[in-house]
């Protein structure tokens, strides 16, 4: 970040224009309580989260598929009564059996899903670092609002988010929607991101008012 600040003042200065250190404030550090995430950024979810998903759903049917078979055989040796009809055991026995098994092809999907963790990693990071290099200082982001009144600073990170959105979606038009929505509002809470976007925003203002002054 400190690399990415030093090159903005560098060009600022070359034109001219003085940039005074922002305050240590943010508006993630305003508001007060947890920022609401729009809904669409809540889809996307990651290699780990998809995995243990898996995982969860794989151990309750094998817990259940495990116990349930072992009552029904118990039930057909006669060694646990039942009120079931007799041929009920049976049936349910089967029934558990295919809860086994599901069992086991949801564990070797989530051993699937991990190996794609890497290369999920990769792209996030990809599209991390273009962000804070290059899509920070895009139009969309750099004509928002430096200073706002409290009452508006929920609606500004609502149109930061959109504005991060907007340039993800149209750079990276190829990648997952729900992954970019996510990383847009991870951007827009981010206060580091939060920071960059501010400077950014402050020395494009500060350059156009230079130019027309």
């Amino acid at each position: 970040m400190s690399l990415y600040k030093d090159v903005q003042k560098a060009t600022a200065r070359k034109q001219g224009v003085e940039i005074k250190e922002p305050a240590e404030v943010t508006m993630a550090n305003i508001l007060d309580g947890p920022i609401k995430r729009p809904e669409e950024s809540k889809l996307f979810k990651t290699v780990e989260e998809r995995c243990a998903d898996a995982r969860s759903t794989a151990m309750t049917l094998l817990l259940v598929g495990v116990l349930g078979l072992a009552a029904m055989i118990l039930a057909i040796t006669g060694s646990l009564q039942l009120p079931l009809p007799k041929i009920a055991p049976y049936s349910m026995s089967v029934l558990f059996l295919a809860f086994i098994a599901v069992a086991v092809i949801l564990i070797q999907k989530s051993k699937k899903i991990l190996a794609e963790g890497p290369a999920e990693h990769a792209r996030i990071r990809t599209i991390k670092n273009w962000f804070e290099t290059d899509g920070i200082s895009s139009e969309e982001i750099v004509t928002l609002p430096v200073h706002v009144p409290v009452t508006e600073l929920e609606t500004l990170y609502r149109k930061k988010y959109e504005a991060i959105k907007t340039v993800l979606h149209k750079h990276f038009p190829e990648e997952d929607g729900q992954l970019l929505d996510k990383l847009a509002a991870d951007f827009s809470e981010d206060a580091r991101i939060d920071a960059m976007l501010e400077e950014q925003v402050r020395i494009e203002a500060a350059v156009r008012e230079k130019r027309t002054s």
